[in-house]
């Protein structure tokens, strides 16, 4: 499966890979929100954060869902 690179230049560059279908795992989205996994796993069960969705038993975020959190324009932890 072919991956694509993301750069984010908020502070710093933050390297992140999302899939063609603009998904990224629960570790990319961590790193681009500056948090851990173990607190993106958190936020999911408070129903906080970014929207998770299972897929295959893994867990991914569409890669809008992360932007809007970074900018303010979903739900707040």
């Amino acid at each position: 499966m072919e991956k694509i690179e993301v750069e984010l230049v908020p502070a710093s560059t933050v390297r992140v890979v999302m899939l063609p279908s603009g998904k990224v795992n629960r570790e990319n989205a961590a790193k681009a929100l500056g948090r851990t996994a173990k607190t993106l796993a958190e936020w999911a069960r408070l129903g906080i954060g970014p929207r998770p969705q299972n897929i295959q038993g893994r867990i991914f975020y569409d890669w809008a869902d992360v932007q809007a959190f970074m900018c303010g324009d979903s739900r707040r932890p």
